[in-house]
């Protein structure tokens, strides 16, 4: 995500498509997860999952700077 406010736009709408239950804080600029939609991974899947994650958290400082 390149702004803050598109990651809200983000955040927003799949809290509204109920992917994910949470309390958006943007005075602390942190978002508090209380839920997720759970997703089965075929066999061999998970090592993508995390190279997605772990590719998402390091663009979460840069977004942040914005």
């Amino acid at each position: 995500m390149p702004t803050i406010r598109e990651l809200e736009d983000l955040i927003i709408d799949a809290i509204y498509l109920d992917i994910l239950r949470g309390k958006l804080d943007q005075k602390e600029e942190q978002l508090e997860v209380e839920y997720t939609m759970g997703r089965d991974l075929e066999p061999g899947k998970l090592e993508a999952v995390l190279a997605a994650l772990k590719d998402w958290c390091a663009n979460l400082v840069p977004c942040r700077l914005n």
